[in-house]
């Protein structure tokens, strides 16, 4: 019997719902080995290896050290940090007024369905969430009940893949009998290098909810209506294939009940001791809450930032007449408190509003030290400036209310994402193209560490292949000293290609690259490799910048060789060039523009033997291939000497579409027989990976063992 599934949704809420051992070098001590890479692939084993001088450390791992292995493989996200920090917005004893509710506790209690949760913006929906999972938590202690959640928030976009991946990560860490269930995947991707789609994990999960290893499983999705428009149609349509939940399904209207609004008001007037001088007697405060109640219409976002207004009270007419114009509305709340700002001086204002356009255009959230450094930056040369920088409090108080700060994680974002919708075109006439703003901030930040010509250590053993551990050692090196470093190498880019136009400071920042650190991601590990400026333009696909170079190269001659810019056929650490670059990551119009100047080297191999058509079919680029076996004189059949043919790479993973290997195998001076170093064909490959639609391809046309 599969196990009751039930699926709470608030605001929406969603879904109340042995290893084979690695024989190279095992119990090995004390190995060296020189100018040689070890490839060990097993989830009993630990293993670090390097490019050059290489040390194994080799040992078997108890089956709770490969479930624990195997979880941070499916994702690093931790929705537990975020649920504490909603929980610990909490005013003591309110929101228990849900589990009073008949239809909740029907729910509760009978049979499996969908509890949606729905409300207005600032209704306390996120808060409320957090206290049914903790007390649903409670309820349903012991290995039999499964309660798992995800929050979604409108800073952080987080695709279906990975809500699915934490939701089977919790269960597995709920349960190690959930492991059968996980390990084929995880022993299959691990191998291949590869990352599971979102229909394989839901699969998974459906797999799981059927089994019986949990008399219940409740499944907690809070902010629907925060998450991009893409991933709330995906988790509809997740719900929806769930067993034994539609078409059931409970709906309640959440709205903020005054006992509970009470008491956050009441908590928030003794920590304002202006307001506490002004209103002594207790008429006076009953008079604040009850105020405060009418106008909030039942949202303590309102309430809160009500309260914030009144902290300018020094009198107690002052108060009254302030009580009088409390506004009634969300964005009239959010206008009064612009106004608010800019009445703080101009200087103030300035930095205030800086911060709000920081937080509202940012890529993802951003940590309050980061954001009081992306606010203190000269006014010509974008950089940090020590001599600029405000404390967190300061910043914060400037904010007015429209900044929250959350202690647990330490980040900080809007008080709600509807300030977001309001502020865009509030601020519009301070920051007419804040993406530019940002990126020339970010990149001015690159240039001041010195990342567009980086210093790396041990130069001869350069590139490295890390394990994911390890490259994350090796940033954290780098980006750990320097707050908001990180999100400037992670978003330069992605805030350049936003700006109206490219951003001067970005053309300079591309022209002067000549060692910058870049993280590529392969079969044999996590690569950090170098790129010279041509290679930074392909990777990041910035095409008018890369077609001005490729106009006017007779122009630019001597400014692009002393940037190293000029070779189209260049070579980064890893033996790739431009072409191998852009035919990996998919850059159809880079490709185009590159196949385009004289002299460039399409059948050339790399460092780990593969052709940029080669890169293309491992990285799964259709229209890439499509474009490349269209080129007259394309090596189809060219391989590093321990490499595979590109026909090879599509037999050997199911991840790669069939409809490459047909591309491949229309194509005339196609080696179907072709075989890798040891002597195994497409189809030995085929058969070996379980790639039934590629073996069946390959058989139909003739493919021998």
């Amino acid at each position: 019997m599969g196990a009751n599934i039930s699926t709470l949704t608030s605001q929406l809420y969603v879904i109340h719902a042995p290893q084979p051992r690695a024989s190279a070098f095992f119990g090995a001590k004390d190995v060296n080995l020189n100018n040689t890479t070890v490839n060990a692939v097993a989830g009993d084993m630990t293993h670090k290896y390097y490019y050059g001088c290489t040390f194994i450390e080799s040992r078997a791992l108890d089956v709770d050290e490969v479930i624990a292995i195997a979880a941070k493989w499916l994702t690093d996200i931790n929705f537990r940090i975020i649920h504490l920090d909603n929980l610990g917005k909490r005013t003591p004893n309110t929101g228990l007024w849900i589990f009073d509710r008949e239809a909740f506790d029907k729910w509760l209690n009978g049979g499996p369905g969908v509890f949606w949760g729905t409300g207005m913006p600032g209704a306390g929906k996120t808060i409320l969430s957090s206290i049914v999972i903790e007390k649903l938590q409670q309820l349903t202690e012991g290995p039999e009940v499964c309660v798992v959640f995800a929050y979604c928030r409108y800073t952080d976009s987080i695709p279906i893949g990975l809500i699915l991946a934490s939701l089977l990560r919790q269960m597995l860490e709920r349960s190690s009998a959930v492991w059968p269930y996980i390990q084929p995947m995880y022993e299959r991707h691990t191998r291949e290098g590869t990352r599971p789609t979102h229909e394989e994990l839901f699969d998974v999960l459906k797999r799981i909810s059927c089994s019986g290893i949990f008399s219940k499983l409740i499944v907690a999705v809070d902010g629907l209506d925060e998450a991009a428009g893409e991933t709330q149609v995906d988790i509809m349509a997740a719900i929806s294939q769930l067993p034994y939940i539609v078409p059931h399904a409970s709906f309640m209207d959440i709205t903020a009940y005054n006992p509970d609004l009470m008491l956050p008001i009441q908590e928030k007037f003794g920590k304002i001791p202006a307001l506490r001088q002004v209103l002594k007697s207790n008429e006076h405060r009953s008079l604040l809450v009850s105020k405060i109640l009418e106008k909030s219409a039942g949202m303590f976002l309102l309430a809160s930032l009500q309260l914030d207004l009144l902290k300018l009270c020094t009198n107690f007419k002052s108060f009254e007449q302030a009580l009088e114009r409390l506004p009634t509305g969300v964005d009239e709340m959010y206008a009064i408190t612009m106004r608010r700002i800019e009445t703080l001086g101009e200087a103030n204002a300035s930095i205030a509003k800086h911060a709000l356009m920081w937080l509202t255009y940012a890529r993802s959230s951003l940590l309050i030290q980061e954001l009081c450094q992306a606010v203190a930056i000269g006014p010509d040369t974008y950089e940090f400036d020590k001599a600029l920088l405000v404390d967190n409090e300061t910043l914060l108080s400037m904010c007015c209310g429209l900044v929250t700060f959350e202690e647990g994680s330490g980040l900080v974002r809007l008080v709600h994402y509807t300030a977001s919708d309001f502020l865009k075109p509030y601020l519009a006439r301070d920051f007419p193209d804040p993406h530019a703003l940002i990126a020339t901030t970010c990149v001015a930040r690159l240039f001041q560490y010195g990342l567009h010509d980086f210093e790396f250590e041990d130069e001869e053993a350069y590139p490295y292949y890390l394990e994911e551990d390890d490259y994350e050692e090796f940033m954290a090196d780098i980006f750990s000293p320097n707050p908001l470093l990180e999100y400037a190498y992670t978003n330069w880019h992605s805030h350049s290609h936003s700006s109206n136009t490219l951003p001067p400071h970005t053309v300079q920042f591309v022209r002067r690259c000549r060692q910058f650190p870049y993280l590529n991601t392969t079969d044999e590990g996590c690569l950090i490799d170098k790129l010279s400026s041509i290679h930074v333009a392909t990777v990041y696909n910035f095409q008018l910048l890369l077609s001005s170079w490729l106009e006017n190269r007779e122009r630019l001659v001597g400014a692009l060789l002393a940037v190293q810019g000029l070779n189209i056929n260049a070579f980064d650490d890893a033996r790739r060039t431009a072409l191998t670059i852009a035919s990996e990551a998919g850059a159809v119009q880079t490709v185009l523009q590159l196949l385009q100047v004289e002299g460039i080297r399409l059948n050339i191999v790399d460092q780990s033997g593969t052709t940029p058509l080669g890169a293309a079919v491992r990285s799964n680029r259709l229209e890439v291939v499509q474009v490349l076996l269209a080129v007259q004189g394309v090596d189809v059949n060219l391989a590093g000497s321990e490499a595979a043919t590109p026909l090879i790479q599509a037999a050997r993973s199911e991840h790669i579409s069939i409809d490459i290997a047909k591309l491949l195998l229309q194509h005339r001076s196609i080696d179907i027989n072709a075989t890798t170093s040891d002597g195994r064909t497409a189809l030995d490959w085929a058969v070996e990976e379980e790639n039934t639609e590629v073996e069946g391809l390959l058989r139909l046309c003739g493919a021998r063992s």
